[in-house]
């Protein structure tokens, strides 16, 4: 039940519709907060999937919030380079971009598991029926130019 709560909550984010979308993963973590406790993958995956959500709604702190909890439950039930720790290291490295912090941004990109990666926030819930293996948007490089240009502000 908790991972169709989730995935309806993939469908109202995939529409912009944040607070809709955060209601359904509440559900879906109150769930799995029950039947696995606080350190579960499942839990991880919903914090994840909120912080996205918050992310989506330009709620940053609320986001990174949300990055941190999963990031926090990823490093104690996955192995060590696991993608879903990569994509929350990527995930809070564009918040942080987002909120102007761009060199929280660029450590959290250099010392994630996908140090050099970049994309979009990530959620690994797939809507029913998809034929996703349950990861979205591959990653892209983090440009040169990015990193130059962060250096260039830096020292003007």
């Amino acid at each position: 039940m908790a991972t169709d709560y989730a995935n309806l909550g993939v469908a109202y984010r995939q529409k912009d519709l944040y607070d809709k979308a955060l209601e359904y993963y509440e559900k879906a973590l109150k769930i799995n907060l029950e039947a696995y406790g606080e350190e579960h993958a499942d839990v991880a995956l919903v914090c994840q999937s909120m912080g996205v959500a918050y992310y989506g709604k330009q709620e940053y702190e609320m986001a990174l919030q949300y990055y941190e909890k999963c990031l926090c439950i990823q490093e104690k039930v996955l192995p060590k380079r696991h993608p879903d720790t990569a994509s929350i290291h990527s995930n809070t490295g564009l918040t942080y971009d987002s909120l102007n912090d761009h060199q929280s941004a660029l450590i959290r990109d250099a010392t994630g598991p996908g140090a050099g990666y970049r994309s979009g926030p990530v959620e690994t819930y797939q809507p029913a029926g998809s034929t996703g293996s349950g990861h979205t948007a591959g990653p892209g490089l983090v440009s040169l130019a990015y990193v130059i240009e962060y250096d260039r502000k830096k020292h003007i």
